[in-house]
């Protein structure tokens, strides 16, 4: 099938991604502006690194089609900077950058943006509530840059702990995606997650381990792809369900953190080409490590490597349209540094 897609995008859509990131960055600095200037306690963290993945991700179907699955390698910087005042029942601020620059693939750089403000109360000796608002913008493609969505959550984490080693937590989200490049607008909608899982923190060289299961829906709208002679129809409303299991060992300086996950995703409508239909669904196990050297108390070096699995019903027949089963490693090399200190 031969899809009739556009090549390039007009000035107005590069004008328009550049402004709104502008606009969003100084957004954050006059919101948080006030906190910084407050005294309490302030984190300041950098850090540089390299990533490797073998199946690049494409929001869009049109990425999806016409460059197909293909590896990537890219230069990662991070910064944020996360201020807290209060002893028991705090509150924090913060901001935080991350760019992503693909050496072979710079249509894929991604430059992400985010804010958030954070409220601790200790309901009891052994309850605490956090609550969170957030705020994260996305754009993509240094060459020209595209402006991607726009995404805002509230949430709340609630933590019983039964005694020293073991604690039960419960969390639940909820937000709203507004997507603006012409092949991201499908990004527009509704999304909300429920958490539910327990820590155990067992031996003197245990950190800790983890383990939960959790839903996720994300409700956004189709998209609509016009080739020479077929229409396509992709729906974007999906449930996922999952499970997971996590153990981080701590062998100072040196920490390693293994992690089990299996998802199930389901899409609520059946994508459409012509009178042909399809749901889509998908089964994705996958398993992570990293290992941590803690240098000193302000920098420290990680390795962590990523492996999934995505067994998709979508790529079996003859007549589907993409696919979708793929497996994914990735790993990235990382280097932070960080500041903690106190501010008059």
């Amino acid at each position: 099938m031969r899809y009739c897609a556009k090549n390039g995008r007009n000035a107005t859509t590069t004008t328009a991604g550049s402004n709104s990131a502008h606009l969003f960055l100084s957004f954050l600095f006059f919101l948080l502006l006030p906190a910084f200037l407050s005294a309490g306690n302030l984190t300041i963290r950098g850090s540089v690194g390299a990533i490797f993945d073998s199946n690049i991700e494409h929001l869009s179907i049109v990425d999806f089609l016409v460059m197909g699955k293909r590896y990537g390698l890219f230069v990662r910087n991070t910064a944020s900077a996360d201020y807290a005042f209060g002893i028991e029942d705090s509150l924090s601020m913060g901001v935080s950058l991350l760019s992503e620059t693909g050496l072979d693939v710079p249509e894929k750089s991604r430059l992400q943006e985010t804010a958030f403000f954070g409220w601790h109360l200790d309901l009891r000796n052994d309850l605490s509530l956090d609550l969170s608002l957030l705020a994260h913008h996305a754009s993509e493609n240094y060459l020209r840059l595209r402006n991607m969505f726009l995404d805002f959550f509230g949430g709340a984490d609630l933590f019983w702990d039964k005694d020293d080693h073991h604690t039960f937590y419960g969390t639940v989200r909820a937000g709203y995606f507004i997507g603006f490049d012409e092949e991201m607008q499908y990004l527009t909608g509704p999304a909300a997650a429920i958490e539910a899982g327990y820590w155990h923190y067992p031996t003197e060289h245990t950190d800790h381990i983890k383990g939960g299961i959790g839903l996720e829906g994300f409700f956004f709208r189709p998209e609509e792809l016009s080739s020479c002679a077929d229409v396509l129809v992709v729906h974007n409303r999906s449930i996922k369900t999952y499970l997971f299991i996590e153990g981080k060992a701590d062998l100072t300086p040196v920490f390693l953190k293994v992690t089990a996950r299996y998802a199930y995703l389901a899409w609520l409508n059946s994508d459409r080409l012509n009178e042909w239909k399809k749901r889509r669904q998908e089964h994705i196990p996958s398993a992570a490590t990293q290992i941590l050297w803690r240098i000193n108390a302000n920098f420290d070096i990680a390795l962590t490597y990523t492996y999934r699995y995505i067994f998709s019903n979508f790529g079996k027949d003859a007549a589907d349209y993409a696919d979708y089963t793929m497996d994914r490693h990735t790993a990235i090399l990382e280097v932070t540094g960080r500041y903690e200190g106190e501010t008059p």
